[in-house]
């Protein structure tokens, strides 16, 4: 038995005179409670945005382009590449800077079409809120599918992508027509821009934001369940409780967490709903958790001992009822 107290102490290496003998120099590892187990989870993942380094972002503009105050006022989409379409900045470029005011002054360059000279007219980009005009192409993009459609060259719908975009201003009716058609990706692409929108400007949350909230609450909820089995638990232990009895459901340790549910609403509810296999107040539960309180315990008397100048200790055992040895220990530190 001395042996095994010894075990936990070491002197102090600041005192030159300490008196303590059969100290070791076995260390002890405290053991912390896991407050996130309870109801099967995990560990918590923290969600972090990245903000995105605007020096390293590959530029969209072209500066061969002739500035103009009757330009588009989003980026030239033609310069964008596919790498660029993924990032949020980028996207918020071109959703939300999509009212041309001066398209009506623009002068927009011909081009021989079948021998006949022809433009864009202006009042398709007013009519389509999606379309963005390409200065550097001249060309129309739908924006929408060019930032949340497949990048796929194999994709059965090409006009107004990266890849395809509309020249033809002799068949632009029919290749809107087409692309807005009801069994076109077109829509699902439309409702992916304004769900990106509706949660940059803070209207929505984000799916990762919203699990990470749901997360976080049933964490924080679990650790307060598992405080009040701890307290009751250590309230039995101080004032010399048995914590079972004959029956689980009349044992101290259930009564004192029911007195604490009456001023506890998160306690009721898990000592009413919870699963069976995840209450934790099984006697299995209640032993490891007894055991960690008095790892806890020791870990901070030893390190107060080892701290000190001076530590001793004495020691008694008697016999119980059962014919087994228990051993008291007083613990001094000065």
């Amino acid at each position: 038995m001395q042996k095994k107290i010894f075990s936990y102490f070491k002197p102090n290496p600041n005192s030159s005179d300490s008196r303590s003998e059969g100290t070791g120099s076995d260390e002890h590892t405290s053991t912390k409670i896991d407050d996130s187990r309870s109801e099967g989870t995990g560990s918590v993942h923290e969600h972090t945005s990245t903000k995105i380094d605007d020096s390293s972002t590959p530029s969209i503009t072209d500066s061969s382009t002739p500035s103009s105050s009757n330009h588009p006022p989003y980026p030239d989409i033609g310069n964008i590449t596919i790498e660029c379409s993924q990032q949020d900045r980028v996207k918020l470029d071109l959703l939300t800077n999509s009212s041309w005011e001066h398209v009506a002054k623009y002068k927009f360059p011909l081009r021989t079409i079948r021998n006949v000279n022809r433009s864009l007219q202006w009042s398709w980009l007013e009519k389509y809120p999606w379309m963005r005009y390409s200065v550097v192409n001249d060309a129309v993009y739908c924006a929408p599918c060019v930032l949340f459609g497949p990048q796929r060259q194999d994709t059965k719908e090409k006009t107004f992508s990266l890849s395809s975009p509309v020249t033809d201003w002799g068949n632009l009716s029919r290749c809107v027509s087409r692309h807005i058609n009801d069994k076109s990706k077109h829509h699902d692409n439309v409702l992916a821009a304004t769900e990106f929108l509706r949660i940059k400007t803070g209207e929505k949350s984000d799916i990762l934001e919203s699990m990470s909230e749901s997360f976080n609450a049933r964490i924080k909820r679990n650790r307060e369940v598992l405080s009040c089995i701890i307290d009751a638990i250590l309230l039995c232990g101080k004032q010399n409780l048995a914590i079972r009895g004959h029956e689980e459901k009349h044992s101290n340790f259930v009564a004192l967490l029911h007195m604490r549910a009456k001023d506890n609403i998160v306690l009721a509810d898990h000592l009413a709903f919870a699963d069976p296999q995840k209450k934790y107040t099984s006697p299995d539960i209640q032993n490891e958790l007894i055991e960690l309180c008095a790892d806890q315990i020791i870990s901070t008397l030893v390190q107060d001992c080892n701290d000190s100048k001076y530590f001793g200790f004495m020691s008694d055992e008697a016999t119980d009822c059962s014919t087994k040895e228990q051993a008291s220990i007083c613990v001094r530190f000065f």
